[in-house]
């Protein structure tokens, strides 16, 4: 299968939190990123197509900030084979300023090559 992202996939050193920005709801965690989107573990299923305000929550010595703001779009969602998690894509629709300044490093320090 060809591969459809157009930079390299970054697997995270920690399992970053993901939570509904208006609720708290935690919707799951990040596995990996680029600087398009993000796969997550969830343990519902999230309709490929749904857009979804989301927190992501960080380490503050990452970069000052213990969250980001994202708006994410779903692109796929599928059972992962070894749990009852999903493993679910998005696409990052508008990202906030604060990840605009600290995407670099989320990707160069705080993940590896996949």
């Amino acid at each position: 299968m060809k591969e459809k992202r157009s930079t390299e996939r970054r697997e995270t050193y920690e399992y970053w939190t993901v939570t509904e920005t208006a609720t708290g709801r935690r919707i799951g965690v990040v596995i990996d990123l680029t600087r398009e989107g993000l796969r997550l573990h969830c343990e519902e299923i999230i309709p490929s197509g749904k857009l979804i305000q989301v927190t992501v929550h960080i380490d503050k010595k990452i970069a000052g900030t213990d969250k980001i703001d994202l708006e994410l779009r779903c692109r796929w969602c599928r059972k992962t084979r070894v749990s009852h998690l999903n493993a679910v894509g998005f696409a990052i629709v508008s990202p906030s300023p604060d990840y605009l300044k600290i995407e670099q490093k989320l990707i160069d320090f705080f993940s590896t090559v996949v």
